[in-house]
């Protein structure tokens, strides 16, 4: 961290954004790099960043204030003995439209991952993980998000209703 260059690349994006007719307030406080708000489940940053044609300039971020190593949760891909895919569809503010969806969802303090997932599956769909498989780590939002999610897969048989 070279305060130097920060200094520098806030000044460049601020300059940057005037020419594009912003006012120079309003440039000021969308070049500062650091923590610009933060809630009880979000902390919202901008960084300094020399992108890969050189130029210098800002990036914005989101991090989770929970979880371990950045991994808020948990995504699951269940497969019925038929290879089918279970499936949510969720309608989400964000996109304002339904979305078809892995179940997935937050892990609790202490939770292994493993146990997350068959838990957010059951508690979803109703249905049970009788063979479980990590398939790797998945970032839902590269562009956005900093986490990093495990995501798992796995045999399961419907065992009752979803929790929700």
């Amino acid at each position: 961290v070279n305060p130097e260059l920060i200094h520098k690349i806030e000044n460049q994006t601020r300059l940057r954004m005037i020419s594009k007719g912003i006012p120079e307030a309003e440039a000021e406080k969308w070049s500062q790099v650091g923590v610009v708000a933060e809630d009880n489940y979000w902390i919202w940053l901008r960084d300094a960043v020399i992108f890969p044609s050189g130029v210098y300039g800002t990036y914005d971020r989101l991090m989770w204030k929970s979880g371990i190593n950045g991994c808020p949760g948990v995504a699951i891909l269940p497969l019925l003995s038929t290879k089918k895919i279970v499936v949510n569809i969720n309608y989400r503010h964000a996109t304002r439209s339904w979305e078809i969806e892995l179940p997935r969802g937050q892990k609790k303090e202490g939770e292994s991952p493993e146990k997350a997932a068959a838990r957010e599956l059951k508690e979803e769909t109703g249905y049970q993980i009788t063979k479980f498989m990590h398939l790797g780590d998945i970032a839902p939002d590269t562009g956005t998000l900093m986490s990093i999610v495990p995501i798992y897969s796995g045999e399961v048989n419907h065992s009752g209703d979803a929790a929700k």
